[in-house]
């Protein structure tokens, strides 16, 4: 059979039958396009594992995974999911054959959303009881009612929608958990993101390393890697002390691969890696639109911040690990701390609403958000960065006066230290460069040349090197000497410049919102 050239259709070109063959070719294209359409609903941790029955069996032979992946993805959308989103396959070979495959989507049906999926597949070896490969067994799905309450689907029990509570009363009753658990189920949505990444090879090294770094049976979670040049950082979590520690560490390119340098990595450090320009961030996808951050904050704080808690109880830490690194999406990824902070000790919000946002100059925007929790009604106003097709959460607005006010304090118990060793003398220094030269890194590992709004701090010492004075210009970065000399410890606007000198702040932000 000749085939003519068509015209192109994605990534396949439709070919014209010359004359002859024309179905067969029609059904070889139409199988492509299938294969393409399964395809595009693997998330990118999917691993297509093949049926595995041993070579004393001489019963029917198995269909491949892609027939069982195919056609549990026709069993979903003919239900009416969307976004089908394929995480996993396994195979299970008693009391029948059959692929169990899991997917993420969206359904509503009878005042539920569901977005977790089992579907099991009949893998062929058992047609002389009826069950043809391809067939569905049954399909489970997870989801929440209009009240927020676990509600579960079972297309087996005729078919029936039933809340959870109802479902532990008689847990050998109706359902499967026992094929796919329910924590898997929970699970599925935070690990089946379509931004999810598939392998972490500086958390791979660290792992490697572990014994010399992390204590030997730690869990390590990966929140993101950042890479710039011969250099590289992991951010991350990992389990200490029956909770997740969140850390950073570093890595030098050694050879073909990356050796560890630094288990934990100061703020500074961190703060001047994510913001380099070079630097190349590899996260799981983020990005929220606006009117949909008052839903995730609410969601955070009522809805996922008790389901962490609840897995972190039963040590379930990739659990916990796998909300966290969930609602990070909605942050920059530096705000691990936060995120962990937040979801083990919240304040449910029963409502929280976008009041206003202001551009800024550095193109982030202030927006003031409404909270009402159990403390009553009150606001707070983070700066938001653009990412991905969305805006995430960078910090409050205080936030960089605090880290500022932590920076100057870091400094000034470093030139405490030296000024111990020299005769309680403090450093000569004419610029930070130099005092850093100093004190770097016997006093102090690493330090921070400027302020969190990116300007120099200033140093001044005195003839006889017994005061000496530090000064941030504040979020506006104009130095105003004038103001020095006034005490003030409430200052409430970031504008103002912050001091230190005899041993304490006599100019500083009060940092509550």
């Amino acid at each position: 059979m000749k085939l003519q050239p068509g015209v192109r259709l994605g990534p396949y070109e439709i070919l014209a039958p010359a004359r002859r063959g024309s179905r067969l070719a029609l059904i070889a294209v139409a199988a492509m396009m299938a294969c393409a359409s399964v395809d595009n609903h693997f998330a990118p941790s999917l691993a297509v594992e093949e049926a595995s029955y041993s070579e004393a069996y001489k019963g029917p032979r198995p269909i491949s995974a892609r027939q069982a992946l195919r056609s549990a993805l026709q069993s979903l959308e003919q239900r009416g999911v969307t976004d089908v989103r394929i995480c996993r396959i396994h195979w299970i070979v008693a009391g029948y054959g059959a692929a169990i495959v899991q997917a993420t989507g969206r359904w509503q049906k009878d005042a539920v959303t569901f977005n977790a999926f089992a579907v099991a597949i009949a893998d062929g070896t058992e047609v002389r009881h009826g069950h043809a490969g391809g067939d569905e067994l049954w399909v489970i799905a997870r989801g929440v009612d209009q009240h927020g309450a676990e509600t579960y689907y079972d297309s087996a029990a005729n078919p029936t929608i039933q809340l959870y509570s109802e479902i532990a009363k008689d847990p050998d009753e109706g359902f499967v958990f026992e094929v796919v658990s329910r924590e898997e189920l929970a699970a599925l949505p935070s690990k089946c993101s379509a931004g999810a990444i598939a392998r972490w090879p500086l958390r791979e090294q660290l792992v490697r390393e572990q014994s010399t770094v992390l204590p030997a049976d730690a869990q390590v979670f990966a929140f993101a890697e950042v890479y710039r040049g011969d250099e590289a950082m992991l951010l991350a979590c990992a389990t200490m002390s029956e909770t997740l520690v969140p850390f950073a560490a570093t890595f030098e390119k050694k050879n073909e691969g990356w050796s560890l340098q630094q288990r934990f990595a100061r703020e500074s450090e961190i703060d001047a890696m994510l913001h380099a320009p070079e630097a190349k961030i590899v996260r799981r996808q983020a990005g929220l639109p606006l009117d949909s951050l008052p839903r995730f904050f609410a969601s955070m704080l009522s809805d996922r911040a008790p389901k962490f808690r609840e897995a972190l109880e039963r040590h379930d830490f990739e659990q916990c690990a796998a909300i966290a690194e969930e609602m990070l999406t909605g942050f920059t990824v530096d705000n691990a701390q936060t995120v962990l902070s937040a979801l083990g000790n919240p304040a449910p919000a029963s409502k929280v609403t976008l009041l206003m946002t202001k551009q800024q100059e550095d193109g982030r925007l202030l927006a003031t958000f409404a909270v009402d929790d159990k403390y009553g009604p009150s606001t707070s106003r983070y700066f938001l960065a653009k990412e991905g097709k969305g805006w995430v959460i960078e910090e409050r607005y205080s936030g960089p006066a605090t880290r500022t006010l932590s920076r100057m304090q870091d400094i000034a118990v470093a030139m405490e230290s030296y000024q111990v060793d020299h005769d309680e003398r403090y450093p000569q220094a004419a610029s930070l460069e130099e005092l850093r030269q100093m004190l770097q890194p016997k006093y102090m590992p690493a330090v921070p040349l400027t302020d969190a709004w990116r300007t120099p701090i200033r140093f001044e010492v005195s003839e006889d090197r017994k005061r000496y004075r530090l000064i941030s210009a504040g979020a506006d970065r104009k130095f105003n000497p004038e103001s020095w000399a006034v005490a003030n410890e409430e200052l409430t606007d970031f504008a103002e410049d912050a001091v230190f000198e005899k041993g304490a702040f006599v100019r500083m932000w009060r940092t509550s919102d």
